[in-house]
């Protein structure tokens, strides 16, 4: 839902934003439906893409 959010905040398709990161738009999709949980990796690959910070936290 992150992934998602930040994409349309930053007014992106899903196919600009696979663009950046260099993944199938495909890849995009299925992070923002949930069937698929983005590894590390890619969420750093869409934050320095994006110009943001990853921070992942227990809660």
């Amino acid at each position: 839902m992150a992934v998602l959010k930040l994409r349309e905040s930053l007014g992106l398709t899903q196919s600009e934003l696979a663009r950046l990161i260099q993944k199938p738009q495909l890849t995009i999709s299925r992070i923002e439906t949930c069937e698929t949980q983005a590894n590390t990796e890619t969420l750093e690959l869409i934050a320095k893409a994006t110009n943001k910070e990853l921070h992942i936290e227990f809660v």
